[in-house]
């Protein structure tokens, strides 16, 4: 069996184990909080200054982080657009909030690293630096500050105020500014976040496993999969756009065109939770979401 496919093969497994555990009892429904408690603020910012260490942002780079950031800029926006009558808060926000980010380090990488050059995966993992400003905490911000009633000066502060308490986002601002500065943490700190950084994807998986809930009606099953088709669409739009219309390499191109069939971040299930929204449905969406990736980009693969 191929290495990466594998690896995407054992984020279904991890998946299934925080199901059983949460099924036999053995974790209990206040797990739940704990873990998102270390992935927020231990193992999501030690991914983000080990990956980050020492990178240095050239013109090109820079071209492709702001890609990653503005695709789930105008996601939000189109989710915004889409959802305006809806008269349910929370049903609301739960779109506006799971039909952006992607979950490029767990499953796009494995496949650019198995079947694209060195230079697809420098690429995905650029794209990421962007992306990752508003999955770990950007979206959240911008749809929790607009429930304010509020003027938009207030809620712009609502916004920044949140994102400033947020541990992956002050992480990430860190690390950008010393890879500005051309400098780089000590190699004994790296050490230390990569033993964080590794248990990142296993403890996501788990969390998704844990908030899992199988017991779905038909109507439920539905709604869900006319979530994930809207997304799908404005995934591949931005994928056909990107491979068309930018005037980088091949390989560069056809490595955007992967991260943009990357699932929904493992993340939103934090932020649903604390948009006090419908968390085995976020678990329900984020697993099914991780099945339609795997078809999709397999599929990519094959195509281009």
């Amino acid at each position: 069996m191929d290495e990466n496919f594998a690896k995407v093969l054992a984020f279904v497994v991890f998946i299934a184990l925080g199901w059983g555990l949460r099924r036999f009892n053995i974790l209990k429904p206040e797990a739940f909080h704990a873990i998102s408690a270390l992935v927020m603020c231990v193992t999501l910012p030690c991914v983000t200054m080990t990956g980050l260490n020492g990178f240095k942002l050239s013109a090109d780079y820079a071209v492709i982080a702001a890609i990653g950031f503005l695709a789930n800029v105008l996601f939000l926006l189109i989710g915004i657009l889409l959802t305006l009558r809806m008269s349910n808060i929370e049903d609301r926000d739960f779109r506006r909030l799971n039909l952006t980010g992607f979950s490029v380090g767990p499953f796009a990488v494995p496949y650019v690293q198995a079947f694209l050059s060195p230079a697809s995966l420098l690429t995905a993992l650029v794209f990421d630096l962007g992306n990752a400003f508003m999955a770990a905490g950007g979206t959240y911000a911008a749809i929790s500050g607009m429930r304010e009633k509020t003027s938009p000066a207030k809620m712009i502060g609502v916004v920044f105020k949140k994102l400033a308490t947020s541990g992956p986002i002050i992480a990430f601002v860190f690390m950008l500014v010393l890879c500005l500065l051309s400098l780089k943490l000590p190699d004994a700190v790296i050490t230390c976040t990569k033993i964080g950084a590794a248990a990142n994807t296993f403890l996501c998986m788990v969390m998704i496993g844990e908030a899992l809930n199988l017991s779905l009606t038909f109507r439920e099953f539905l709604d869900l999969l006319k979530i994930l088709a809207m997304r799908f669409v404005l995934q591949a739009l931005l994928a056909f756009t990107l491979f068309e219309c930018l005037p980088f390499d091949l390989e560069v191109r056809r490595a955007l065109v992967l991260v943009c069939f990357a699932p929904v971040p493992a993340m939103n299930l934090i932020y649903t939770n604390l948009l006090k929204g419908d968390l085995s449905k976020a678990a329900n969406l984020n697993t099914l979401s991780v099945f339609v990736a795997i078809l999709s980009m397999s599929a990519v693969i094959y195509i281009i």
